[in-house]
């Protein structure tokens, strides 16, 4: 979607840019830390500075000043500005042109970025809840990857189990395969290990937990979470 918005004139960036930034490094109050993230973020996308990638540049602007409120990893919660505005780019791009209107404007902007944070929270409390993770990306992941024929009907439900029991080892998988003796399933999981599907609690152990991160089951994680919502296509 195009913008109806007309950056001003070469010549003023280099002053709004200063003030912008005068904007966000000033000492306020804790309480209006979110709001500042929003009008900052309208700020630099009206300012528009660069020929190209100011979309990318406002976000990280926005991850920066969220790491700097509280958001991050030490504290367990990371917030993703493009999840928060790229899931719908129509409707953000609408509210950036209604924030250029005045005070009511900027004050549906703030609103609408405010909610927009909020349930990215909620998104990410999901997340860290793992019988949530579990049930809702997981095994559907698992499960995407067995109806593309990346996984055949044993390796899916052994990794089932994997998710299920987080920690995993030959005897949990015996009612999967009934009649084999121990070698036998030994052989199976020594071949989804060696498929990166799962990996060792540690080296040499007989303990396993399901490996998503080299493996075709992440692409149907990443599969899962665009569908739910979780993530953005960027530009």
């Amino acid at each position: 979607m195009d913008s109806a918005h007309r950056p001003p004139d070469y010549v003023q960036v280099p002053d709004y840019m200063e003030e912008l930034i005068s904007f966000i490094n000033h000492a306020d109050s804790h309480k209006y830390d979110l709001l500042k993230t929003a009008a900052a973020h309208h700020r630099f996308a009206w300012i528009h500075p660069f020929h190209n990638g100011n979309g990318r540049v406002v976000r990280l602007l926005t991850y920066a000043m969220l790491i700097k409120q509280g958001f991050n990893i030490k504290r367990g919660r990371i917030i993703n500005p493009t999840a928060v505005f790229c899931i719908n780019r129509n409707n953000y791009y609408a509210m950036l042109s209604q924030a250029d209107s005045g005070s009511e404007g900027m004050l549906a902007w703030c609103e609408y970025v405010l909610h927009g944070l909020y349930e990215e929270i909620i998104k990410i409390d999901k997340l860290t809840d793992y019988s949530f993770l579990a049930e809702k990306i997981l095994i559907p992941a698992v499960e995407f990857c067995c109806e593309r024929g990346s996984l055949n009907k044993q390796e899916r439900d052994i990794l089932k189990v994997a998710v299920t029991k987080v920690v995993f080892q030959s005897a949990d998988i015996e009612h999967l395969m009934p009649g084999k003796i121990p070698a036998e399933r030994s052989r199976v999981l020594a071949r989804l290990r060696n498929e990166g599907l799962i990996e060792p609690l540690e080296e040499k152990a007989r303990k396993y937990m399901a490996n998503f991160t080299g493996s075709c089951l992440l692409r149907g994680v990443i599969k899962v979470l665009m569908k739910e919502n979780f993530t953005a296509m960027r530009d």
